[in-house]
């Protein structure tokens, strides 16, 4: 009995390693997206705008110019909300609570589903070692919900 406690024990170990592995390699990957990717896209809308300041001729031009500046705003939000998607957490382990306000604010305005976030808890702020696994839970349920239920609104609650 006491080798089958201590197996237990190890797969418990090893469980907790490899999700702390993944969300590790989240956390760098969002970081190279966000430090990398976004800056270079947000330095490109910057000089696509000083591009449309200046006077430019060519009518066609102008509006090519235009619509490039359009496409590299979206480009840098969708590259941002991808980063955050990846790696929610960026106030410190126990700090989910403004990543869940973040989730259900990028969530409302990119489904159109009215998503509100409630926190209801003792301690503040609440230490949790879990409190990662409890967004990615509310990141897929809230997915799930706005693809499949069609609801007019979510609320998402810690407490």
């Amino acid at each position: 009995m006491p080798a089958l406690l201590a197996e237990m024990d190890e797969r418990t170990r090893l469980e907790r390693e490899i999700v702390n592995v993944s969300e590790e390699e989240r956390r760098r990957v969002s970081h190279d997206l966000h430090d990398g990717l976004c800056q270079q896209l947000a330095g490109a809308r910057l000089r696509c705008a000083a591009l449309e300041r200046r006077p430019i001729v060519e009518r066609d031009v102008a509006t090519e110019v235009a619509e490039i500046s359009l496409m590299l705003k979206d480009s840098v939000s969708q590259a941002h909300d991808l980063s955050r998607g990846l790696w929610p957490v960026e106030h410190g382990p126990g700090d989910t609570g403004p990543s869940l306000a973040e989730l259900a604010r990028r969530m409302d305005e990119s489904s159109g589903v009215r998503i509100g976030y409630v926190e209801n808890l003792a301690c503040v702020p609440c230490r949790n070692e879990h409190l990662v696994q409890f967004y990615r839970i509310a990141q897929e349920a809230v997915a799930n919900a706005v693809k499949h239920a069609k609801p007019g609104r979510i609320t998402i609650t810690l407490g």
